[in-house]
């Protein structure tokens, strides 16, 4: 059994629409009814004024005159003006004329619509004068029943479209930040609203803004969730290549020993394999220990000030005696310059790129190191080592990357080099220059430094 349909939702604009019609009808009907009471006030004011207007040349001609005078002079009066019934009573109650007595009919004082009534006194006797139309002013009650419904039709067509515009105007943005807000919840593309000085205005600023930054932080969550796929797929990647460079020399391992035990041909001379055996231990223990520091890499960096001459001389004198076997030579002319970098990850980034410097330069050359000015806040720090060149396809910052089929196995080195530098988010590049390859890396001079920097620079 399904379950009842939802009320169907009414829109803003019918609300406004309906709330304005209504107190525009309620304005109509108040106003209508306080025109008709006007219009019943000036009618009747209109009647007692022509009343009064009609009755005072006769009161003024009852100046000076007796009872006797009066009654003839009202004759008279009514004989002219058959229009008007009137009566004249004394203060006894006694009528000295009626114009209904006149016409063969009893005095009536009881008469309705507009009346006029004159007070007067002669001698020691007052008197009173009631009169009134006999037939009053008829008004067309139909016709002016019509024109008023023709003028309330109007009234309402004009209120009608006045609420229609009103409410328009009104619930136009509120509908237009309506439907933006179920594009907004669609992660949809909303152009930035139209600059309004109200309230309306700011709500839909606030919630543009609001949306903004929605979408920057989905971006940045995204850009997270992407690189965070990278990572995963790196380390899968990573940790193939160390189990395959792992797993060959441990299989080599194993045959020698095989072999020896087995007192197998040219096996038979242990001391001979058992050498060969511990190179290859060696060279394992060297990989195992760069895999580690790979894993120790994945810290936050901690910034301190580093004195790059003296991190160099340090490092340079430690490769001394590798070069000299060589017949190479490592030649500074680093100046002393303080920059912000992890002393920790910059060494291990230095003397990497010292030591694949020497591996991949031949006998006797010179590797020269020195540093650059390249903007008031950067120092470049260069590494060159002659005779060696990168072909197009080569990534030598891979991990475990072989040069050639007979390079023999790849190292870490210079993927430390990476992980160190990037952690730090300093550039770096390794590139083919003229008569060899250069490695530089940009560091960030220490503020006071830099400040002296471009002072100079200004001078």
């Amino acid at each position: 059994m399904s379950g009842a349909a939802p009320p169907r939702k009414r829109g803003v604009f019918v609300k406004v629409f309906g709330y304005i019609l209504i107190l525009l009808l309620l304005m109509i009907v108040v106003t209508a009814a306080l025109f008709a009471r006007q219009f019943l006030s000036f009618y009747r004011s209109d009647q007692a004024r022509r009343l009064s207007g009609a009755f005072q040349p006769l009161i003024d001609s009852f100046e000076g005159k007796g009872p006797g005078e009066i009654a003839r002079i009202a004759g008279d009066f009514h004989e002219k003006n058959q229009s008007f019934s009137f009566t004249i009573e004394d203060s006894r109650g006694r009528f000295l004329y009626s114009t209904d007595s006149a016409a063969g009919g009893p005095p009536r004082t009881d008469e309705t619509g507009p009346r006029i009534i004159f007070r007067l006194t002669r001698g020691d006797t007052d008197y009173t004068l009631r009169g009134a139309f006999v037939s009053p002013v008829a008004v067309n009650y139909g016709a002016l029943a019509g024109r008023s419904l023709l003028v309330l039709a109007l009234m309402l067509v004009f209120c009608a479209l006045g609420a229609l515009f009103f409410a328009r105007r009104i619930t136009r943005p509120i509908m237009e930040l309506a439907a933006g807000a179920r594009r907004m919840a669609k992660l949809e593309d909303v152009p930035a609203p139209a600059l309004r000085n109200d309230e309306i205005g700011q709500l839909t600023q606030d919630i543009y803004n609001m949306y903004g930054a929605l979408k920057e932080t989905i971006a940045s969550l995204e850009r997270e969730v992407q690189r965070e796929r990278a990572m995963e797929e790196n380390q899968r990647a990573f940790f193939s290549a160390a189990s395959h460079e792992l797993k060959t020399p441990v299989a080599a391992l194993q045959a020698l020993t095989e072999g020896m035990l087995s007192n197998v041909g040219e096996y038979r001379d242990h001391r001979k394999y058992l050498r060969e055996c511990l190179d290859l231990l060696s060279a394992q223990n060297r990989l195992v220990s760069e895999i580690l520091e790979i894993a120790g890499l994945s810290g936050e960096p901690c910034f301190e000030t580093v004195d790059t001459a003296a991190l160099a001389a340090e490092l340079i004198a430690e490769y001394a005696p590798i070069a000299a076997r060589r017949g190479q030579r490592v030649l500074s002319t680093l100046s002393a310059s303080a920059v912000r970098a992890d002393p920790r990850l910059l060494a291990r980034a230095f003397s990497n790129v010292l030591s694949n410097a020497l591996r991949n330069s031949p006998e006797g050359e010179t590797i020269r190191v020195w540093d650059e000015r390249r903007e008031p806040a950067l120092l470049r720090i260069c590494v060159f080592n002659p005779g060696a060149r990168l072909a197009g396809d080569e990534r030598p910052f891979e991990p475990f990357y072989r040069r050639s089929r007979t390079g023999g196995p790849g190292g870490l080195g210079l993927t430390i080099v990476k992980r160190a530098l990037e952690g730090m988010r300093i550039p770096y590049a390794l590139e083919n220059a003229e008569g060899g390859v250069l490695f530089w890396m940009d560091l960030c001079l220490e503020e006071r430094v830099a400040g002296r920097v471009a002072e100079r620079v200004a001078e």
